[in-house]
């Protein structure tokens, strides 16, 4: 939305308060100083009329003190205020009269158009030896990379595009891209009992108890999948969507870890990570998935013994099995939200533990 008198859009304007308050102005300050803020074309022109509606300032002082004082940061609410609210004469704020902005009805209409894109870029590499003399395996290794402006299905809600007018602005890796992914699985025969090549003239008695032993496993690992910081419950582009968080200009990715200063499970070194984040510009899309969870590591191991039975054909099978083998934790997602800086990164869930089954099978 732009004035016609200045030039500058509600985004522009917007922004130059954003800076105002990230270079330490605050909102009390303002309050007992009004000039400390310079007053900014857009807020006089379009919302004159509040000036003097908290506490005798400019509009902008009193624009300034709704988003960041009123509305803890929420543009979208001050802006709401501005535009629905009348004064006790009656008028609106707004030079244009009431739900210029808004409409009266609602704050936001979800839609559905064919705006999804997405690309993948893969590359996959096998080795493989078939079971053969009583051993084999499988080795997989795929390197890709998965680009969307959306991560979902085409009928699901709920995608969070934060501008609707410009769906590309929320363009990142997607929230499934797993960047490095192995996955490998092998098969070994025991070679101890009769035909094998140790003790390969055992008698039945002998044959049967070391004889017709199966290793066999199935491991995985992937790198980490892509998140988005949290702003909760600041809106500066889209009612239906709450901000996510971007690199302060200048900062660097924090260090990524596996326990914070605390001793507890963290995807960063220290919860200060927090610090190196700060909420989405008002009228801008943020930086989506930003951050990488932790890597998935996983070893299903499985142990059996055949009993060759007296029939012919015949013969017992006794399995044991382990999912999750080496009990390895695999953590879940960490706590991204700035609202909740000293547990920022903090993991509170992981996958299962060690599950183990055993069984029984005749085989004929």
């Amino acid at each position: 939305f732009k004035d016609p008198k200045s030039g500058t859009t509600w985004t522009q304007a917007s922004g130059v308060i954003r800076a105002a308050y990230d270079a330490g102005i605050t909102p009390a300050q303002v309050r007992a100083n009004p000039s400390i803020l310079p007053v900014v074309p857009f807020f006089e022109n379009i919302f004159g009329k509040a000036a003097n509606t908290t506490f005798t300032g400019s509009a902008t002082a009193n624009y300034f003190y709704s988003v960041y004082n009123t509305y803890g940061g929420s543009d979208l609410d001050a802006l709401n205020d501005m535009d629905r609210l009348r004064l006790s004469n009656g008028t609106c704020i707004s030079v244009y009269g009431c739900n210029t902005f808004f409409a009266n009805q609602a704050a936001g209409i979800t839609s559905y158009t064919n705006e999804g894109r997405g690309s993948f870029h893969g590359a996959t590499l096998v080795l493989r030896r078939a079971l053969s003399k009583g051993w084999g395996f499988d080795f997989n290794y795929t390197l890709s990379h998965s680009i969307d402006n959306a991560s979902g299905t085409e009928g699901g809600g709920g995608l969070g595009n934060q501008d609707a007018f410009n769906p590309n602005s929320f363009k990142a890796s997607s929230n499934f891209d797993i960047r490095h992914n192995i996955t490998t699985n092998y098969v070994i025969e025991v070679p101890v009992g009769k035909g094998k090549k140790f003790l390969g003239n055992s008698n039945k008695w002998v044959d049967g108890a070391i004889g017709g032993w199966q290793v066999s496993a199935l491991g995985s690992y992937r790198s980490g999948l892509p998140l988005s910081v949290s702003n909760a419950g600041i809106y500066p582009t889209n009612y239906l969507s709450s901000a996510i968080g971007i690199l302060k200009p200048g900062a660097t990715m924090p260090a990524y870890g596996r326990y914070d200063q605390t001793g507890s499970p963290n995807g960063f070194a220290s919860t200060t990570a927090a610090s190196a984040f700060m909420g989405q510009y008002p009228g801008t899309t943020g930086n989506r998935n930003i951050i990488r969870r932790p890597a998935y590591y996983n070893t299903d191991i499985s142990i059996s013994k055949y009993f060759k039975m007296p029939i012919e054909g015949h013969r017992l099978q006794v399995r044991g099995e382990a999912f999750n083998g080496f009990n390895n934790v695999n953590f879940g997602a960490p706590n991204l939200s700035l609202a909740n800086p000293a547990t920022f990164g903090q993991i509170t869930t992981a996958s299962d533990a060690r599950v183990m089954q055993f069984a029984m099978r005749y085989e004929f």
